[in-house]
């Protein structure tokens, strides 16, 4: 089987038949909003008023809703220091014989942070350990992961360190 890249302006319907990875955000890409909205994750990604980029990931627990939100090395928040970072696997709504993964973030250290957790050649295994770990017995699970920003650059994070995994469904870890 192929593995193809393509643009979300180039997808077309016989692409979302099979297994497929969206990278990126609501915000930017209609194909990742329209089919987020097709397999109801208990994470949402909404638009808040305090941050002036970028949509944060909100959660409701126990009938309070939860926001995840990144953290800034300054008053200004120009320096981005933590992100906050999606791993979503489900069954996809259109092919439920395939799978959809999503990778997501609030800014795009967020989106490459996910992307990396399952990537990184030196972490990427031990992140496939906690996820074989904690989501064995089903085929669907959603992480949001803190993205720490060096310089600019996008950390992989390691699922493994507590409080690197914010939240994930299910099964709950924390902060």
């Amino acid at each position: 089987m192929g593995v193809f890249f393509k643009a979300a302006t180039g997808v077309v319907a016989d692409d979302l038949s099979g297994h497929v990875i969206l990278l990126g955000g609501i915000a930017w890409n209609d194909i990742t909003k329209r089919l987020s909205e097709m397999i109801s994750l208990p994470v949402r990604q909404v638009d808040d008023p305090l941050l002036k980029t970028g949509d944060i990931f909100t959660v409701e627990i126990n009938g309070q809703d939860q926001t995840f939100l990144p953290r800034w090395g300054d008053t200004d928040r120009t320096v981005l220091v933590e992100d906050v970072g999606m791993l979503a696997r489900v069954p996809n709504p259109l092919n439920s014989s395939r799978t959809l993964t999503i990778c997501n973030g609030i800014h795009s250290p967020g989106v490459l942070g996910a992307v990396r957790s399952l990537t990184d050649a030196s972490l990427r295994e031990f992140n496939e350990s906690y996820i074989s770990a904690n989501f064995a017995n089903t085929d669907s699970f959603v992480i949001l992961m803190r993205v720490q920003v060096i310089e600019g650059q996008a950390m992989t994070p390691d699922l493994n360190i507590p409080g690197n995994v914010l939240y994930q469904s299910p099964g709950q870890a924390g902060s």
